[in-house]
């Protein structure tokens, strides 16, 4: 298929990845192959960077617009370990759809297959399996994605295809129990895993370091063999190996487990059966970790003082107090931002803090709730603009550091001043915002993220960046009309007003109001904790996205949710305890 050249695109899609990219377009150079009539483009940047862009619009094909949308989602979303190109930016514009994304310096696998070059990208399959284990996005199951196609042995059987005069003898002859099998496809291939459902050597490149998967549009949840199983037919086709023994040993090795309550009929768990290896040798535990300070190399072991998070990130003052403090007790995860002489206001240590706290959270099974709040006098009074400032007069006098917090993280949609008030919408538990005295710009933003918010009457909230020339910009206008619809956002945005906690649970912005919002959360959070922490985790799941989706795709993740809960050892023991009329003893979530 001819490629639509760069330079052919319209006006406002070159100008809108040369805004992105911050640099005019010196070269392009387009890319043969694909399916798509849109363009695919390397760019060489001005100042000698690279990317790499792909648009289309509604003109060349109808459908391949939808199919673009459908990738940046799944790229926007793709975890930074996995073996994929980073998405640098997306634009939906005048019926074009525009994906930039990291230039990866490599090329297809050689045909035939060569052998180094296939062993390399199954051991990186294993990488992207792992990686992608649980899902990091919903996404339709594998038999709803491919469900219409996977029935041509049942069509041959049933007469309603012509059996092709080719027909392998074998296969001719067990036809019937070739169709028998295909019945239960869907459920041996089922797991948690989102694989990319569409893996051969022109999506692949490789790098001398690297496999690189590209292109992500059909995207499902899959097990984490799925992949490696349906690329294995594309490659004997290109002169690779037979795929028998490469079934024998799935790169996937490494992949936590099947969805709770899973097994695969047992006539696919023969066939799929792998060799028998020996057991590894049992490692020696270690303490757990906390995520990698943004831009900072390594991760730090985890405090091992019991129950005690201690997130500070800071690395200017080793004697600094601790910005952010987690106490865990009975599945409630007690955080608290720890600036109390500032009103807990947000300097960059804080900012790094917030964001590697809740990543710590998001891998600690024992929490099933979390409680958010400031200590001393203020939830959180907004950008500490002194150390901002005095951080910038260090970077224009020759000091190391650097004060920008609007950079992109590597792997996330967001920047870290996003990610500070994001994470707690990201969290799989609930989280609950006890909000007293100011909750100010930043502030109000970060206790927008929480799930729920408890607010003193006489708490004092405004939508503050107006006042200083600015504009809220860590997810604060998305959260706020969620909340309040989009004229009463509208009014606290253009005028930055001060209102209470009355007033805020008034208009929607706050839950409901307590005298001890603190007191009144915990004991909210306890609640909580109490239920099965897989219902829970699913019901946030589907609370969080319902408004994005039309209504069968909310019906068809609810069916979803309640297929991977019904049969599980805590929605039994849900329903055991009730009957018994006794507390249910629920299990961590693996």
């Amino acid at each position: 298929m001819n490629r639509l050249p760069w330079e052919k695109t319209p006006d406002h899609v070159r100008a809108d990845v040369e805004a992105l990219l911050g640099a005019r377009v010196a070269e392009a150079v387009t890319q043969p192959g694909g399916y798509s009539p849109g363009a695919a483009a390397r760019l060489r940047l001005d100042d000698g960077r690279r990317a790499f862009v792909k648009s289309v619009g509604a003109e060349l094909n109808a459908d391949s617009p939808g199919i673009h949308r459908a990738e940046a989602r799944v790229a926007a979303a793709l975890p930074p370990t996995a073996p994929v190109p980073r998405l640098l930016g997306f634009f939906d514009r005048d019926d074009w759809v525009t994906l930039v994304f990291e230039d990866v310096d490599g090329a297809p696998p050689r045909e035939p297959w060569d052998a180094a070059e296939l062993a390399r990208v199954l051991a990186a399959l294993g990488d992207l399996a792992a990686a992608m284990t649980p899902a990091p996005i919903d996404a339709p199951t594998v038999a709803e994605r491919f469900g219409p196609a996977f029935r041509g042995w049942r069509r041959l059987a049933a007469g309603a295809s012509a059996t092709p005069g080719g027909l392998d003898p074998w296969a001719r002859d067990h036809l019937a129990e070739l169709a028998e099998l295909e019945t239960s496809w869907g459920t041996a291939a089922a797991g948690d895993t989102l694989a990319h459902a569409d893996v051969r050597a022109d999506n692949i490149l490789l790098t001398p370091d690297r496999v690189v998967v590209v292109d992500w549009p059909w995207a499902c949840l899959a097990a984490p063999w799925f992949d490696l199983l349906a690329m294995l037919p594309s490659v004997r086709l290109q002169g690779g190996p037979p795929a028998r023994g490469r079934l024998r040993r799935p790169p996937a090795r490494r992949v936590r487990r099947r969805p709770r309550g899973h097994r695969r009929p047992r006539r696919a768990r023969r066939l799929l059966r792998p060799r028998r290896a020996p057991a590894p040798a049992a490692r020696p535990a270690r303490p757990p970790r906390l995520p990698a300070r943004p831009g900072r190399g390594r991760p730090r072991v985890a405090p091992r003082t019991p129950g005690m998070i201690a997130a500070d990130v800071s690395q200017e003052d080793p004697g600094m107090t601790e910005r952010v403090t987690v106490n865990v007790h009975d599945g409630v995860a007690d955080v608290r931002l720890n600036r109390p002489d500032k009103l807990n206001a947000l300097d960059l240590p804080t900012f790094e803090a917030l964001a590697a706290t809740g990543d710590a959270l998001a891998a600690d099974p024992s929490v099933r709730a979390v409680v958010l709040s400031g200590e001393g006098r203020a939830f959180c009074a907004g950008l500490d603009f002194a150390a901002f400032g005095a951080m910038a007069e260090r970077e224009s006098s020759g000091a190391s550091g650097s004060s920008d917090i609007t950079g992109r993280l590597p792997g996330r949609i967001t920047n870290l001043g996003q990610q500070a008030a994001h994470t707690w919408r990201e969290l799989p538990q609930p989280v609950i915002a006890a909000v007293h005295g100011h909750a100010l710009g930043g502030g109000l933003q970060i206790a927008m993220g929480a799930d729920l918010r408890i607010v003193a009457p006489d708490a004092e909230l405004s939508v503050l960046e107006m006042r200083w020339g600015l504009v809220p910009d860590m997810t604060g206008t998305a959260a706020l009309i969620r909340l309040v619809g989009e004229d009463v956002a509208k009014e606290l945005t253009f005028t930055g007003r001060m209102i209470t906690g009355t007033d805020a649970a008034r208009i929607g912005l706050a839950t409901r109001t307590a005298d001890d919002p603190h007191a009144a959360a915990t004991e909210l959070a306890r609640e909580i904790a109490g239920n099965s922490p897989d219902a829970v985790r699913a019901a946030k799941r589907l609370l969080n996205r319902a408004a994005d989706r039309d209504l069968a795709g909310q019906f068809a993740a609810e069916s979803r949710e309640l297929g991977a809960l019904r049969g599980t050892p805590n929605q039994a023991e849900a329903v055991r305890a009730h009957f018994e009329k006794r507390p249910p003893a629920f299990t961590d979530p693996a």
